[in-house]
């Protein structure tokens, strides 16, 4: 009995030390892909190709940050690159204030809320090789 219960611990063992070497599936890391090369009326959009092959643009401004003298106003046009300028949209853009959440994660310390005034950002996402084809929002 003795040497059925040492079998069974050294088997836990291994298979303990097998399973906590497992390989971690790599973080995915945008990197911006040509084909996705758009001209906005704000200026020309870079993005990338996600994950499972969709076209991905994240962080697009859509308006400048409403704070100080913008702030309770229409939003403003962003200001447009600088000629020939492109606009990376890799990341997404900061969150608009709200309490924190499961889904916002938690506010930093001293903060109550999470997220930014200076959120008026948008991502689209695209099915590879689409030409006019509608945005939903």
């Amino acid at each position: 009995m003795k040497y059925f219960w040492g079998l069974v611990t050294a088997a836990a063992l291994i298979i303990g030390l097998l399973w906590m070497r497992a390989p971690e599936e790599p973080a995915f890391v945008p990197t911006p892909d040509g084909a996705t090369l758009r001209q906005t009326t704000s200026g020309t959009i870079l993005g990338y190709t996600g994950g499972k092959g969709a076209w991905v643009w994240r962080g697009i401004r859509y308006a400048k940050a409403p704070t100080g003298t913008l702030r309770w106003r229409e939003p403003v046009p962003p200001k447009p690159p600088r000629k020939g300028g492109i606009i990376e949209t890799l990341a997404p853009g900061a969150p608009c204030p709200q309490l924190p959440s499961q889904l916002s994660g938690e506010a930093e310390p001293g903060r109550i809320t999470v997220g930014s005034e200076d959120c008026l950002f948008l991502d689209v996402y695209a099915p590879p090789n689409a030409e006019n084809a509608p945005v939903m929002l």
